[in-house]
């Protein structure tokens, strides 16, 4: 289970995700950069997967998943402690769904 299931899994129909692709991981921190000024999104996550040797392949893909839930679970993690601070600030009772960014170089893992 990669980043882009486990929001959908943790917190269904809560979380959406908004995934760019890029030629390159040199530009994932300048569209990411663009993404978080535009003030859309709760989050702007940005990965570049290597394209390992073949040998290597599933492993590395493996990997990917992990640490990709790994990452969603502290985003969601992250995200929930944002509102709840800002509607305890506000003195509400919640939040808009959040819309997480995510912009990536390489191959979907």
């Amino acid at each position: 289970m990669g980043y882009c299931d486990e929001p959908g899994r943790l917190r269904p129909g809560h979380v959406t995700a908004d995934i760019f692709d890029v030629p390159d991981a040199f530009e994932v921190p300048l569209l990411a950069r663009r993404i978080a000024a535009q003030r859309r999104h709760a989050a702007v996550i940005g990965a570049a997967f290597v394209h390992p040797r073949h040998a290597h392949l599933a492993f590395f893909r493996d990997q990917y998943r992990v640490e990709g839930a790994e990452v969603a679970r502290a985003t969601l993690a992250t995200l929930a402690v944002s509102v709840a601070l800002r509607a305890a600030a506000r003195g509400l009772g919640g939040g808009s769904r959040p819309r997480i960014a995510r912009a990536r170089s390489g191959g979907q893992p």
